[in-house]
């Protein structure tokens, strides 16, 4: 199993279900079916049917969106109102944020914290995705297929994909990006190859 989680409460609730434990705890909503692991997320739970739809639904004209909390309503609502209270204080930085928890994130990048650690090779990450990502190159998964035409492309990354992607974009386009060094014939089908070419021009050096 390779789940992940953000907190040990949510691991704990995840291993019970790999010990068999069974979910005894039922929400006692009538017409509601679904059952927990703890009391408390079902009472966690529970507190959703306590509360009309109509305060959990997002009042801006043409969104109508609704939510089983409160909090994720506010948070939501700040979408369409632009606003962001959580101010990082770090000194010279002026972002902010939505929410708390995006925030946080940010600042590990004043930190340099690195939460998430490979179980494997021990390369730290900031972010819980960016280990998931991570973990595929281990195990050799390459889920994300390149889909244009007869191209049988794939990569471990969807981030690889999409640098991928622009080169078939260059080729259909017939773009290519020519060296301006005079007597260079060199081409190339991006400007980041370009830039590295015309630095071995100038600079005589082989960026790193």
């Amino acid at each position: 199993c390779r789940q992940q989680f953000t907190n040990k409460r949510q691991l704990d609730l995840h291993m019970r279900s790999h010990a068999g434990m069974e979910k005894n705890y039922k929400c006692p909503h009538e017409g509601c079916d679904k059952v927990f692991f703890s009391r408390n997320c079902m009472g966690s739970h529970a507190r959703v049917h306590l509360i009309e739809k109509e305060d959990l639904q997002c009042k801006f004209e043409g969104c109508g969106k609704v939510f089983d909390k409160m909090c994720r309503l506010k948070q939501h609502t700040r979408q369409h109102t632009g606003e962001r209270p959580y101010v990082c204080t770090y000194e010279g930085c002026t972002w902010a944020f939505a929410t708390a928890s995006k925030l946080k994130r940010h600042s590990a990048k004043h930190t340099g914290l690195r939460r998430w650690t490979c179980n494997i090779c021990l390369k730290g990450f900031m972010r819980s995705e960016h280990l998931k990502g991570h973990m595929i190159t281990h195990f050799g998964d390459k889920p994300f297929n390149c889909p244009v035409g007869n191209c049988m492309a794939k990569f471990s990354a969807k981030g690889s994909l999409n640098v991928h992607l622009r080169k078939h974009e260059s080729t259909d386009k017939k773009i290519t990006y020519h060296c301006p060094i005079e007597g260079c014939l060199s081409h190339y089908a991006s400007k980041s190859n370009l830039r590295n070419h015309i630095l071995k021009h100038y600079l005589n050096i082989t960026p790193g």
